[in-house]
């Protein structure tokens, strides 16, 4: 697995094989049971998706760097899609400009 071109099959994950993508601190309330996982994956066929929400309010930087890494390339790790969603918390600051160096950046 991992490597280009190879191709998981998410549906067959275990909730175990899913975290041990990410580590830091246990949260106990926040984890999945194995039945909550498989009634997940019934509705979404498996398909793993994640999302890219940067303020369209400024120049992506460092951290917005980071969290592209992750979200893309889990995407494309489990043979899902991830998608870019503007997040609109601060629209008075926002603008075309922006939004469009965001666009080229994610391309």
């Amino acid at each position: 697995g991992g490597e280009a071109g190879s191709e998981l099959d998410v549906s067959k994950l275990l909730a175990e094989d899913l975290l041990s993508l990410f580590s830091g601190r246990e949260i106990p309330w926040a984890k999945n049971t194995e039945d909550e996982i498989k009634a997940h994956r019934e509705r979404t066929g498996g398909l793993m998706r994640t999302r890219f929400p940067p303020e369209p309010n400024g120049y992506l930087h460092i951290g917005h760097a980071k969290a592209m890494n992750f979200n893309f390339g889990v995407a494309k790790r489990f043979g899902g899609v991830c998608y870019l969603r503007f997040d609109d918390t601060n629209p008075e600051a926002e603008k075309k400009e922006y939004i469009d160096n965001i666009i080229e950046n994610v391309k």
